[in-house]
């Protein structure tokens, strides 16, 4: 038997460095738990979905039509879903549709005024153009 460095310890430093080893491989020891725990909860988390997907896919599995999609089927598809085979109400359309022109504004007109510089004549001034104004009544 060959001897070792750990031959020539005195008894003092051979416990001192088995107490230092001891430390050592508690923190290995923890290292190690913290690197396995992970794994170990992962896994539990993948079977737990795998469940409920299982539990899912049998309430309510996938619907297949028996007949091909087409528009005649979707039509029929919503004749029959009416309710006491009344025909669907439909949305009425306004029957104003985007801006009012200047043209039916003026016809409209109940009120016109001639507004001018106060500190000219209205024979020294010309017309240069007309504004309308919708619904404004005192400011």
């Amino acid at each position: 038997m060959e001897r070792s460095p750990l031959h020539d310890l005195r008894h003092d430093e051979l416990i001192a460095l088995i107490l230092q080893l001891q430390d050592r491989l508690a923190v290995l020891e923890a290292r190690d738990r913290q690197q396995t725990k992970p794994l170990a909860t992962q896994a539990k988390r993948i079977d737990d979905q795998a469940k409920r997907i299982a539990e899912l896919e049998k309430r309510n599995p996938t619907q297949r039509l028996d007949e091909a999609y087409s528009v005649k089927a979707e039509e029929k598809r919503r004749e029959d879903a009416r309710q006491d085979g009344k025909p669907e109400k439909k949305k009425q359309k306004s029957t104003r549709r985007g801006r009012i022109s200047t043209a039916e504004k003026l016809a409209a007109a109940t009120h016109e005024e001639n507004i001018w510089p106060g500190e000219h004549l209205l024979s020294d001034c010309r017309w240069r153009y007309s504004r309308v104004a919708w619904r404004i009544i005192d400011g």
